[in-house]
């Protein structure tokens, strides 16, 4: 019976060797699990804060093409004024061009009246 007791004894001093044994590879695993999961937290964290740069970028990126698409619509606007103006200054400076012209030949034509006729004056005289 002694023996049968000391194996009885040996057979749970092993057990608990084992269960030693076992729950500190799980407690050395549920350690490891924890700082992984702090590792993940951490870049989670991380991810976080650089999607919010991104947005951040992306609104003050699009707030920039708002600005430029509207500075384009005014230099387009500006342009088809200037192109107005310049279409007005060309035909005034032809009115003024026709006028220049008719005053030329109005004052060809005074000339013309009015010159006095040489031809029966000879330099020879």
């Amino acid at each position: 019976m002694k023996n049968n007791l000391r194996q009885i004894i040996q057979s749970i001093a092993s057990t608990a060797t084992h269960v030693a044994s076992a729950s500190e590879e799980i407690s050395a695993s549920a350690t490891q699990q924890a700082q992984t999961s702090e590792t993940q937290k951490d870049q989670t964290t991380q991810v976080a804060t650089s999607m919010q740069e991104m947005s951040s970028t992306v609104t003050q990126v699009s707030d920039n093409c708002n600005k430029a698409a509207h500075a384009a619509r005014q230099a387009a606007e500006t342009a088809r004024q200037g192109g107005s103006i310049v279409e007005d200054t060309l035909t005034k400076m032809q009115l003024i061009a026709d006028s220049v012209a008719a005053t030329a030949k109005t004052v060809e034509g005074l000339g013309k009246k009015l010159r006095p006729d040489w031809t029966h004056y000879r330099r020879d005289r």
